[in-house]
């Protein structure tokens, strides 16, 4: 019996199988994502709204991630981008409401981020159904703290002084 429940549980999939819908969700909140990032340099108040609106589509595409059996790889990647202390969509929202408006340099250095992110979750997907190759899929360290000449402009985060 107990040489039976071995074979079984040793049969069970490690990740959970492709997912059409899951898919769509991360190539559809890459470009949503992306546009309302490059918002960024504008009043966060002026786009409030907007940005609410996609976090709730990232908070439902990481709670149909997290409700798939053995998908915890995937609802990981999802909790990261919501993460609202951390590196990439959540954290970059959390960094414009608290200073208003973002310049140039930060918006653009953390769309990168966030869409090497996103590419993960979507080369993640698709490996369920076939091994593809997720060359250039990898998110770095935002680049958010690492404005160039933020120190001597007497600014922060390369905002204006």
């Amino acid at each position: 019996m107990t040489l039976l429940l071995l074979l079984i549980v040793g049969c069970a999939p490690l990740i959970a199988e492709y997912n059409l819908e899951a898919y769509k969700n991360a190539t559809t909140l890459k470009a949503e994502v992306d546009d309302v990032m490059k918002l960024g340099t504008e009043p966060y108040q002026k786009h409030a709204e907007k940005v609410r609106a996609i976090g709730v589509k990232i908070d439902a595409a990481y709670e149909f991630a997290a409700g798939v059996p053995n998908n915890q790889t995937s609802a990981a990647q999802w909790r990261l981008m919501r993460d609202r202390d951390g590196g990439l969509f959540g954290g970059f929202v959390t960094y414009w409401r608290q200073n208003a408006r973002l310049s140039r340099f930060v918006v653009d250095a953390d769309r990168k981020t966030v869409s090497r992110a996103f590419d993960l979750i979507i080369c993640l997907e698709a490996n369920k159904q076939k091994s593809t190759s997720c060359v250039g899929a990898t998110p770095g360290a935002t680049e958010r703290n690492q404005a160039p000449d933020a120190a001597a402009k007497g600014g922060k985060n390369g905002q204006p002084a």
